[in-house]
């Protein structure tokens, strides 16, 4: 009958009294190591293809993801980051630029953040009093919710605008109050998931 480690971790090794198997012993020994160390996947899914049936991941679990430069941890029910992931591009609305910052998005410990700011395309002005579609967010970065938030715009007659996420479709809007700014900035919105 084996024993576990000393630190509580269910990690068996064989005693002298127990029948002498190697094979038995190191499968052991590596099955409930890998579960408790951070394990490394290509992609997430990579490890759900990995982590299924009797290998189903378990509550506290860490893992590296390969493309996406993360450590997740798995919660009991799911993956949920440990580390920023990586920046990625945003993805523009038909009319809308890059303007400056280098506009993306990332997700950060269950929270979605942006940067940048964005231009029309045209180099005119966003026209006050009007919704503005700056960009759409892909599928699972998209809040519970409808988020609003006051962003910085170009010098204008206010220096302001108000952003919107919409949970239904991640579509991001905006509303320019006044003036006719030729620049709106995303930089420091951050919305939980």
């Amino acid at each position: 009958m084996p024993a576990t480690d000393k630190y509580g971790q269910e990690i068996p090794y064989s005693l002298l009294t127990d029948a002498a198997d190697a094979q038995q012993l190191g499968k052991g020994i590596a099955d409930a190591a890998a579960g408790r160390s951070v394990m490394r996947f290509a992609s997430a899914a990579n490890r759900g293809a990995t982590l299924a049936g009797d290998s189903a991941p378990q509550e506290g679990m860490v893992a590296y993801l390969k493309d996406a430069d993360r450590l997740d941890y798995y919660d009991g029910g799911n993956w949920l980051p440990l580390t920023p992931g990586p920046w990625i591009p945003f993805p523009l609305a038909s009319g809308i630029s890059y303007n400056t910052g280098s506009p993306a998005y990332r997700l950060v410990n269950g929270s979605v953040e942006l940067r940048g700011t964005l231009r029309r395309t045209d180099g005119d002005g966003f026209a006050a009093g009007t919704t503005i579609h700056l960009g759409t967010l892909p599928g699972g970065y998209w809040p519970g919710y409808y988020r609003y938030y006051i962003v910085a715009t170009e010098w204008a007659t206010q220096i302001h605008a108000r952003l919107e996420i919409d949970p239904t479709n991640g579509w991001i809007n905006a509303l320019v109050l006044s003036g006719a700014p030729h620049w709106i900035g995303i930089d420091g919105v951050s919305s939980s998931l």
